[in-house]
């Protein structure tokens, strides 16, 4: 079983496999769930993830607005709260902004706009958009989603670009795509911006891709860029050993931004806390989180490769404890962990297979 090392790059990071002997990567002290009905309350879905998922794109602005709160983690009793600050902001920003008419240069006022009210400070962990308002800090994910939103004021056309660690907008006017590095007050049209280029590697310690680096850059949506919240949560919790936690951001994400993406990252988390169940014996373990992950996303083959490496797991160890107990000829155990075995994998040749020895 192999595991997920992840190196942060403004929380954007690229999985790197080792095998969990040589990771050295802390476990954390959450109890895990300890039968496939307390697995599958576990992967019960967020009904709010659930209604994220089934609205098509462009999501309207207080959907997409909800879902950066949500997936940041803000509680349904405090989303109002967040909601109205956000308002207040942009309808502050639509009265400053709306004497310009062209369209560029309306776009081109929001940077400055929010580096002057909500950005105070780049921080490379402040990847939530209610961290953003209750204490100024920010990163490239979570400035990226709440310039998208204010976008939304002047309906500008809006799309999201990921790098191997970084993430910004791009919005199109007059038919021309726009870069918005929305870290940088000076982050509008980067290429052209001699202020840009000299603070920007200052202050993020990344370097700006431009639009000819096709093999840096992978274009994605809206929805895509708002889960990136969950990817970013989800590497801190791994980095700091909270496997199972990450897990379930992973799951939140797959359930409410689906796509290759983020199915991927499922089976990055999944993988973890598969080696941590392995590590502790528990293969009924590793075969629930396997089950529920495919359930998930079965058509991605990392999310079915992990599926069939734990349960050939599985079969091989009901199958060797079956052995031991059979040549040490206690039948009565043997039968049953077989019999328990089976009502994991029905059908499954080699416990069908042992189970007919068994027999009388």
């Amino acid at each position: 079983m192999k595991r997920i090392n992840t190196r942060v790059a403004c929380l954007l990071a690229v999985a790197a496999f080792i095998t969990s002997a040589a990771s050295g990567q802390v476990s954390g002290t959450a109890d895990y769930p300890r039968n496939p009905e307390a697995w599958a309350a576990f992967f019960k879905p967020d009904p709010r993830f659930v209604e994220i998922g089934t609205i098509p794109e462009p999501m309207p602005t207080r959907n997409l607005a909800d879902a950066g709160l949500i997936a940041s983690g803000v509680p349904p009793e405090r989303m109002e709260y967040y909601i109205g600050k956000l308002r207040t902001t942009f309808e502050a920003l639509r009265v400053k902004s709306e004497r310009i008419q062209d369209p560029a240069l309306r776009a081109e006022s929001i940077l400055p706009y929010l580096h002057r009210t909500l950005f105070k400070k780049y921080k490379a962990d402040a990847t939530t958009v209610d961290g953003v308002i209750d204490t100024g800090y920010f990163n490239c994910v979570s400035s990226a989603v709440v310039y998208l939103l204010a976008a939304r004021v002047f309906v500008l056309p809006m799309k999201g670009v990921q790098t191997p660690d970084h993430a910004f907008c791009v919005l199109t006017v007059a038919g021309r795509d726009i870069d918005v590095e929305t870290t940088n007050p000076f982050g509008f049209d980067p290429g052209t911006s001699k202020r840009f280029t000299s603070s920007f590697t200052k202050t993020t310690q990344f370097s700006y891709v431009p639009p000819g680096d096709y093999a840096r850059r992978k274009t994605i949506t809206e929805k895509d860029l708002v889960g990136l919240i969950l990817h970013n949560r989800a590497v801190e919790m791994t980095d700091s050993g909270r496997l199972l936690e990450a897990l379930r951001l992973a799951v939140d994400r797959a359930t409410g931004f689906p796509g290759a993406d983020s199915y991927s990252f499922l089976a990055d988390t999944a993988s973890n806390v598969c080696a941590e169940l392995s590590k502790r014996g528990d293969m009924s373990g590793c075969l629930s989180v396997a089950q529920h992950v495919l359930a998930l996303a079965a058509s991605h083959p990392k999310i079915r490769e992990l599926h069939q490496m734990v349960l050939h797991n599985f079969v091989v160890g009901a199958h060797n404890r079956f052995a031991g107990y059979y040549n040490a000829r206690d039948y009565a155990r043997a039968r049953a962990v077989i019999e328990e075995a089976l009502r994991r994998v029905p059908d499954d040749p080699t416990l069908l297979k042992d189970l007919a020895t068994s027999r009388p």
